[in-house]
């Protein structure tokens, strides 16, 4: 019995860690992108370019992320 709530307590531990480290990720996409969120595109075109190099470091960033396997 003791030993199933070792397991619990490591568990819920391994859980929090992951959720803490999934909003981590999560606030340092939306910094990327937030300054470029216009969905009409009424800009001049050095901001689009610097829209672009956003989405490339989005990319970038979420890619050097290795998928949770448990």
């Amino acid at each position: 019995m003791r030993q199933a709530g070792s397991q619990a307590r490591l568990f819920l531990h391994e859980n929090f860690k992951c959720t803490k480290e999934v909003g981590r990720l999560d606030k340092e996409l939306k910094a990327i992108i937030k300054p470029y969120d216009n969905w009409f595109n009424d800009v001049d075109e050095e901001t689009n370019l610097q829209a672009k190099a956003a989405l490339v470091e989005f990319y970038q960033v979420l890619r050097k992320r290795k998928p949770d396997i448990r």
